[in-house]
């Protein structure tokens, strides 16, 4: 009789040694993943905090790369952000589909001044400034007594691009969609190019991803 009841102690024991052993290994898992999470999120906020900084430096030659997560893009307080994003979504880019979102604000300009042999105004008070054009693209010009002329023209381009993942057929999409259905297809790389300003066309582009 003692000895059925110790080894039906022992049973036990074994079982409540197998359950807390349990129990430790799901709390580490859990808690591995847990500050996994918490070391992944520290990283992108340190990552966003130097982008921030390199946005506003004095120094625009280098930028950073901001990280956002999918649902971060609609209720981020940002103007910025929320404008690409809307780009994004006029472009109808799924979530799943989305890589990368650029944003690209540019201006140029360039002073000339004429200086003329002869005398070209009449008036000797003559000293005027004016300027001509719209947000995109605006003429400076001043007029001088007695024969100078200064021009200084400004371009502002401002440009979105937006880097998307879709399938397509490897060979040509048959003409029946039936067929199209079955066509192996395999993912691309799709990069859409919106520029804001009505007189400025992209000529060119080129965009490599370098495989590892």
């Amino acid at each position: 009789m003692l000895v059925c009841m110790i080894s039906t102690i022992k049973k036990y024991l074994w079982i409540i040694l197998v359950i807390v052993l349990g129990l430790l290994m799901v709390s580490t898992c859990v808690l591995y993943n847990r500050s996994r999470n918490l070391a992944n999120e520290l990283s992108i906020s340190l990552a966003n905090e130097k982008a921030f900084s390199a946005e506003n430096s004095i120094l625009k030659d280098e930028s950073r790369v901001f990280q956002f997560r999918i649902e971060q893009l609609d209720y981020y307080n940002d103007s910025l952000l929320e404008q690409m994003n809307k780009v994004r979504k006029e472009l109808k880019i799924k979530d799943s589909k989305l890589k990368q979102m650029q944003y690209l604000l540019a201006q140029s300009s360039k002073k000339d001044t004429i200086f003329y042999r002869d005398t070209i105004f009449k008036d000797a008070t003559i000293n005027m400034d004016t300027v001509l054009g719209d947000k995109w693209y605006k003429l400076q010009l001043g007029l001088r007594y007695p024969n100078t002329i200064i021009v200084n023209p400004e371009f502002t381009t401002e440009t979105n691009i937006v880097w998307s993942v879709d399938k397509e057929t490897i060979k040509p999409p048959h003409k029946c969609w039936l067929v199209r259905l079955f066509q192996k297809k395999h993912n691309v790389l799709k990069v859409d190019i919106i520029e804001n300003n009505p007189y400025s066309t992209v000529r060119k582009s080129r965009f490599i991803e370098v495989i590892k």
